[in-house]
């Protein structure tokens, strides 16, 4: 099984599910996992300032459907905590639960979608994953697109890009380029990287920063190549506050041969040496140092 980490929630799926929709808002959204052949859950989660009544949406959603697919088999369903309708029909093959987390103060709804039978044991240990994240202080973990990663919290998930050989997660504060952190994952790597990975780091940044240093490490078998500089800025701007810091350092993971990069640009004081393990991780080696300071 697979760990899937969004917001503040985390949930394992099987291996062979990937995420193809996704949700950015913190407040109400959803994401869909698929297999190779089609969807096969909805998470869904919705912020309450009290806990709604579930059973009643169950109840009007039950009814709903008996109206719309009235030879659909209908019955409620609970298990490990989870309360909902089981549905069974020529058009529609599904497990619907839903539940109230209250430190979240979010309701989740979890969407089977059954292409055969259902599988009742993947769905108990699908909705027994579940789980509520507590924050890591200053940082938020999120692992989805083969990224495990460490976001500040000051930031909040702005954009997605998942493509073929390309996966990128973008934080910020939706008014201004600073801060920003982007977290990269591209594959395909012996085809368009031309030159080391030193010198393409160099060129992510050079148009955007002054006084660039760089320097590199090794991280349990990890190369790692690392650039510090000053974001460029106008004269005014430089006068009046101090200048922004971008800090970045990718790799090639020698376990499955991708590209990975972290960039933040902000204004404190943290080094381009601590992303790797403790902010991006590519594998179980450099995973184990995510959360640590």
């Amino acid at each position: 099984m697979e760990t899937l980490i969004w917001r503040q929630f985390e949930m394992k799926h099987p291996d062979d599910w990937e995420m193809l929709q996704f949700g950015r808002g913190p407040d109400t959204g959803r994401c869909v996992l698929a297999d190779r052949h089609q969807y096969r859950l909805e998470f869904n989660w919705r912020r309450f300032d009290a806990p709604p009544d579930w059973q009643r949406t169950l109840s009007d959603y039950g009814n709903k459907l008996k109206t719309d697919h009235s030879n659909a088999s209908i019955r409620p369903v609970e298990t490990s905590g989870w309360s909902g309708l089981d549905i069974s029909g020529k058009e529609l093959n599904t497990s619907r639960f839903g539940r109230f987390f209250g430190e979240e103060s979010c309701l989740v709804e979890i969407v089977f979608i059954w292409p055969e039978a259902k599988d009742s044991d993947l769905t108990r240990d699908v909705l027994e994953s579940v789980r509520e994240r507590p924050s890591l202080g200053s940082t938020t973990r999120w692992r989805a697109f083969g990224m495990d990663l460490q976001a500040s919290e000051t930031v909040t998930l702005q954009a997605c890009v998942v493509e073929p050989a390309r996966a990128e997660m973008r934080f910020g504060n939706g008014k201004s380029p600073i801060p920003t952190e982007l977290f990269q994952r591209l594959g395909l790597v012996p085809h368009w990287l031309k030159g080391s990975v030193p010198q393409w780091l160099e060129m992510q940044v050079s148009s955007d920063v002054i006084d660039i240093q760089q320097s590199g490490t090794t991280i349990r078998g990890h190369d790692i190549a690392c650039v510090e500089g000053i974001l460029r800025q106008g004269p005014l701007r430089r006068m009046v506050r101090k200048p922004p810091k971008l800090r970045a350092a990718a790799w090639q993971c020698p376990q499955d041969g991708r590209l990975y990069c972290a960039t933040c640009t902000d204004r404190g004081e943290g080094e381009a040496t601590r992303l790797p393990g403790r902010r991006l991780a590519c594998c179980p080696s450099l995973a184990s140092e995510i959360g640590t300071r």
